[in-house]
């Protein structure tokens, strides 16, 4: 008989203390029926990999540690660039008191975080959303990482979504920010909260918003209302200006800021009228130049099917890394 015929909760990676409390002896483990991933953790031998699982496991042989950087950002669905939005990497931190992480195939962090900015998510501790953000600045490149943080700071809709307040407000970010003066990445966070806007609802719109600022063109007013009568709907464009006729919407194909309209009727766009809306040193061109380089970091994509090691993050005044 296989060790897991009459064992229904092994289908997933389990941890040393879980597999105790599933009857489970070494020798079990040690048979066809399991793999050994990494020190006190083993999974099925038919499990298909997923990535909560495998942090979920890797956060129950940690304790005191927590899932955090890209493995949390994945976990709380947030908006990531290609190259890391089907990353399974898993990314664990632990405070200083703790020893350093040293798994193969785990990307390890030695981390100051305070006791607000790590969460229990389901059955793992995760870093928060904003701290996920935080922890970011270090290797996303500064639009995505401002594409980040609107997802943040929108107010949702309570008619398509099961909650009614942003998950973090620009006020805590900053304050956030201020306490960790000294980490890695501090510098970029703070371009990106400079530049961070309530009201882009999608990545798209966040892009189209730092293109035509990073061209020269005003700030664009977000989901601005075009009437308010009452028992009529309330058409709100992505972007636009009040005193402007040209509003957009992400991708239109009825009308574009280019100036051309989908009737026989062309006419060049005149710049819309009245001051500049840049802040010195805050919304200009100048500061999305100061983006860094788009490339690929140096993370390796751990299997547990074949778990092997990479190499280590660059090292962070506040934050050590460990493989």
């Amino acid at each position: 008989m296989e060790p897991n015929d009459d064992l229904p909760n092994t289908f997933a990676p389990f941890s040393a203390a879980e597999a105790r409390q599933l009857g489970l002896s070494q020798e079990q483990l040690r048979g066809k029926a399991f793999a050994k991933v990494s020190q006190g953790i083993h999974r099925p031998v038919d499990w298909d990999f997923d990535l909560r699982d495998a942090a979920r496991a890797l956060s129950a042989q940690s304790p005191g540690a927590w899932i955090s950087h890209v493995t949390a950002a994945r976990i709380h669905g947030l908006i990531l660039p290609p190259w890391l939005s089907d990353s399974n990497e898993l990314h664990l931190s632990k405070p200083k008191a703790l020893p350093e992480v040293r798994r193969t195939g785990i990307t390890g962090h030695t981390v100051l975080a305070c006791p607000d900015e790590v969460e229990l998510n389901g059955d793992l501790w995760v870093s928060t959303r904003s701290r996920t953000w935080l922890d970011l600045a270090r290797i996303l490149p500064l639009n995505d990482l401002i594409c980040l943080g609107d997802q943040l700071i929108r107010i949702p809709r309570p008619e398509f979504e099961d909650r009614n307040s942003p998950f973090a407000t620009l006020d805590s970010l900053w304050k956030m920010v201020r306490r960790h003066s000294n980490l890695q990445g501090i510098v970029r966070a703070r371009e990106a909260l400079d530049l961070m806007r309530v009201g882009s609802d999608s990545a798209p719109e966040t892009f189209m918003r730092l293109a035509m600022l990073d061209a020269g063109l005003p700030e664009p007013e977000l989901q601005i209302s075009l009437w308010n009568r009452p028992g009529s709907p309330r058409p709100m464009p992505d972007t636009g200006r009040g005193a402007s006729p040209c509003n957009t919407t992400e991708p239109s194909t009825s009308t574009s800021c280019s100036g051309t309209a989908t009737g026989a009727e062309t006419r060049p766009l005149k710049p819309p009228a009245g001051p500049c809306w840049y802040s010195p040193g805050k919304t200009t061109p100048q500061a999305l130049a100061k983006q860094s380089s788009k490339s690929k970091p140096p993370f390796g994509s751990p299997s547990w099917t074949t778990p092997l090691p990479r190499a280590s993050p660059p090292m962070a005044e506040q934050e050590r890394s460990s493989t």
